[in-house]
């Protein structure tokens, strides 16, 4: 099911009727304030029974710095995104988010670079180095009620 609106208007959460949910938000949290984000996970985890939610995250290295500002030039000069979009929620790793709550649970992680179908030497080798696999990756998270 699809639900139009602002993810973080969670008036939506309310029109979730399942036992089971499984949210995906692909190229989404790297935009928002981390506080909204980890505001969004807690109040799913209150009102949904143990969803799960698959999404796309950023590393948090490239959030400061030079490194900061060329991921600001790319998505301005070379991706034509609008004056003042940025980047700005990422995690060092993908165990990160359990320190937000003790029934946040990682549940796997993967990157484009771990498909089997990438038969270029080149990126075959950037599999192996986490910096480049964990640039921009996804991670399944289980938030378990804790009442």
């Amino acid at each position: 099911t699809q639900i139009t609106g602002s993810v973080f208007d969670f008036e939506w959460i309310d029109l979730i009727q399942n036992d089971h949910v499984i949210l995906v938000a692909e190229g989404v949290f790297m935009y928002c304030r981390e506080q909204d984000v980890k505001a969004l996970f807690l109040k799913l985890q209150e009102k949904l029974k143990d969803p799960e939610i698959v999404f796309e995250v950023f590393s948090s290295r490239w959030l400061k710095g030079w490194r900061k500002k060329m991921m600001e030039f790319k998505l301005k000069k070379e991706l034509k995104l609008g004056e003042g979009t940025a980047f700005q929620f990422g995690i060092p790793d993908s165990d990160a988010i359990e320190k937000w709550n003790g029934g946040m649970k990682l549940m796997d992680d993967w990157s484009y670079l771990d498909s089997d179908e990438l038969n270029a030497f080149l990126l075959k080798l950037m599999r192996k180095n986490s910096a480049v696999r964990k640039l921009q990756w996804t991670v399944h998270y289980q938030l378990q009620n804790r009442t």
